[in-house]
């Protein structure tokens, strides 16, 4: 079994149905992107299957580290390419919304770019909106409060957006976005 297809049943057996449905979706953006920026696409495919591979036990804001630290104990069993794990891990690493996490690594390689990029059109999405709205409600938030943290990240995520064609592909979404949270006043 080549290493994408060993990646993705780890990611498939190690993520709730959540993140696995949110990180199909970010490996789809992720994909469209890399092609555009001439990313490395391996790269950019295993770290959109591994992103968010500690949420299912760390939904907090230190997921990327202990996803780093998930990620890189696979890649030690796979045995896999040291340059080709730490690349991946980086991506991991730096996908994090700088608002949300000042301190965290910033993506300097185009592929934790394309990642980032990736994340955040998904969460701009109306999937994205679903999946916040979902776990605000989860978390106890109520109703006006789950739509008030909604547009607020959700426009966080949309300044987050690094390439070009990132910011592309995420105007139909954003626009979107827009008349869905005018329908609240907002």
């Amino acid at each position: 079994m080549n290493i994408l297809k060993r990646v993705e049943k780890f990611a498939r057996e190690n993520l709730d149905e959540l993140n696995y449905e949110h990180s199909k979706r970010v490996r789809k953006f992720a994909l469209k992107l890399a092609k555009k920026e001439n990313a490395n696409i391996e790269i950019v495919e295993i770290a959109s299957w591994l992103h968010d591979i500690a949420k299912p036990k760390y939904s907090g804001l230190d997921h990327h580290i202990k996803g780093v630290e998930i990620a890189r104990e696979f890649f030690q069993k796979l045995g896999a390419d040291q340059k080709l794990a730490e690349a991946v891990l980086h991506c991991i690493e730096a996908h994090m919304m700088k608002c949300d996490v000042p301190d965290a690594p910033q993506p300097n390689t185009i592929e934790a770019k394309v990642l980032l990029d990736a994340d955040m059109i998904n969460l701009i999405s109306p999937f994205g909106i679903a999946k916040l709205i979902f776990v605000s409600t989860k978390n106890g938030k109520g109703f006006n409060e789950c739509i008030a943290i909604t547009k607020k990240v959700t426009e966080n995520g949309f300044k987050e957006l690094q390439t070009a064609s990132g910011k592309a592909l995420a105007e139909k979404y954003w626009k979107y976005n827009q008349k869905f949270f005018k329908l609240f006043g907002g």
